[in-house]
C-alpha cells in the first residue's frame, strides 16, 4: 500500500484551507510522490521538503522536480532520526509510514521537543495498520486531533489531521 491520491486529496483540500501552512516536510518521502503531487495541486505555493534516506530516491525525485521547474521542491539524503534538527521549522509534516515501530517513540518524542520549544505545526499523518503512531500522537495532550476521516479508497486507513494547541 502507498497512500493514494485519493486520500492525499483529503491533505490538499485541508492545506488549501490552512493559509497558515507555508511549508511541508514529508518524512521518510521515499520516491516523493506524495510532495510531487501537493507540490503540483495545492492552490498555492509552498515550500516542500522531503527527507529520505535512500540517496537514489533523492537523486531521482530532485530530477522529476527540477524537471518540472519546481523550485519549490527539494529532497534531501537525511536520516531524520539521527538528524532531527534537519525537520524543525515547517509548518505540516507530512506522515505515511515514516519509521518502523521501533522508531515511533523517538520520533514522537521529537515532536513533544518541537511543541516544549514553542513550536506551531501542523501533523498530516495517513494512518492504518501502523496503530502505534497513531496511538502515540493521540496520546500527546499538546496535539489536538482536528479530524480523522475514513480514507477513500483503502479499507482501515484514516486520513488524521493534527494541530499543536
Amino acid at each position: 500500500y502507498t497512500a493514494c491520491y485519493y486520500d492525499l486529496d483529503l491533505i490538499i483540500e485541508f492545506i488549501n484551507s490552512h493559509d497558515d501552512i507555508n511549508s511541508v516536510c514529508d518524512l521518510g518521502s521515499g520516491t516523493g510522490r506524495a510532495l510531487l503531487y501537493m507540490a503540483l495541486e495545492v492552490d498555492r505555493e509552498l515550500e516542500y521538503v522531503g527527507l529520505e534516506l535512500v540517496n537514489e530516491r533523492v537523486e531521482f525525485t530532485n530530477s522529476i522536480a527540477k524537471y518540472f521547474d519546481l523550485k519549490n521542491l527539494f529532497f534531501k539524503t537525511c536520516n531524520f532520526l539521527e538528524r532531527p534538527n534537519d525537520f524543525l521549522g515547517f509548518d505540516g509534516y507530512y506522515l505515511y509510514d515514516p519509521v518502523g515501530t521501533d522508531d515511533v517513540s523517538l520520533l514522537v518524542s521529537y515532536f513533544e521537543k518541537m511543541i516544549s520549544d514553542g513550536a506551531k505545526f501542523y501533523i498530516l499523518f495517513i494512518s492504518g495498520w501502523d496503530d502505534l503512531m497513531l496511538d502515540a500522537l493521540d496520546k500527546l495532550e499538546t496535539l489536538e486531533k482536528i479530524d480523522s476521516i475514513k480514507s477513500r479508497k483503502q479499507q482501515d486507513r484514516y486520513v488524521n489531521f493534527y494541530k499543536v494547541i
